[in-house]
């Protein structure tokens, strides 16, 4: 019997969220700073352009919330679950997300710069154009993720899985990538000198693709045996 290909291990721990959570709102036009909510839901809401400072959520779903446009500092996410909602354009730098899930969310253009991210699953997200530098990254798993131009650079990024992703023409430059898997993903144009991939895992396609961009990053001129071109 043939060998099955190995899937990659996702280390991630699910989010501790409540059985019954109570349902909880909150005002457009009002102040938001300081918001602390624990084993609530919120369903269906409308805050693009919220600007807040020091958000403490935990326990609590939020399921198609739009929060677009949100600038929001100091944000601590811990057993939080995102559901359908719009972060598009958010600006959450120096985040903490502690288990934490993003399903099916519109993120193009998030920037989660500076952030510490922990066991947390990305799972058929619109992350193009996100950020994340400078961003530590421990037991994360983006899954069926659009990521192109997502910018990771000098980004820790080890033991991070990447699978069947778009990162075209991500960012990965000065990134630490010791044990990322990004077997099963496009990656055409992905960004990095070839030092900055040192310990990453690829499949045998992907090996195809680095290499020829390593050629043309470096100048080879690569041509037929026969002199032709």
């Amino acid at each position: 019997m043939a060998d099955r290909k190995k899937e990659p291990v996702i280390p991630t721990l699910s989010p501790r969220l409540p059985v019954r959570p109570e349902p909880a709102v909150m005002e457009p036009g009002v102040d938001h700073d300081h918001e602390k909510h624990t084993d609530v839901l919120f369903n269906n809401l409308a805050l693009a352009g919220l600007t807040a400072r020091h958000w403490d959520i935990r326990r609590t779903i939020f399921n198609q919330v739009g929060l677009q446009k949100s600038l929001i500092s100091k944000l601590e996410f811990t057993d939080v679950r995102l559901d359908q909602c719009n972060l598009a354009n958010a600006n959450w730098q120096e985040s903490t997300v502690f288990r934490a899930e993003f399903r099916s969310c519109r993120m193009t253009g998030i920037n989660f710069s500076n952030s510490s991210i922990r066991h947390a699953l990305f799972e058929g997200c619109d992350l193009k154009f996100s950020t994340f530098r400078f961003a530590s990254f421990k037991d994360v798993c983006f899954r069926q993720c659009m990521l192109q131009d997502a910018d990771f650079q000098e980004a820790n990024l080890a033991g991070a899985v990447f699978r069947d992703c778009d990162l075209t023409r991500a960012q990965m430059s000065r990134a630490i990538l010791l044990g990322a898997d990004i077997r099963g993903s496009r990656i055409e144009g992905i960004g990095g000198r070839p030092e900055d991939f040192k310990g990453l895992i690829i499949d045998e396609s992907q090996f195809g693709v680095l290499s020829w961009q390593f050629v043309k990053q470096f100048g080879i001129d690569v041509r037929n045996a026969n002199g032709s071109d």
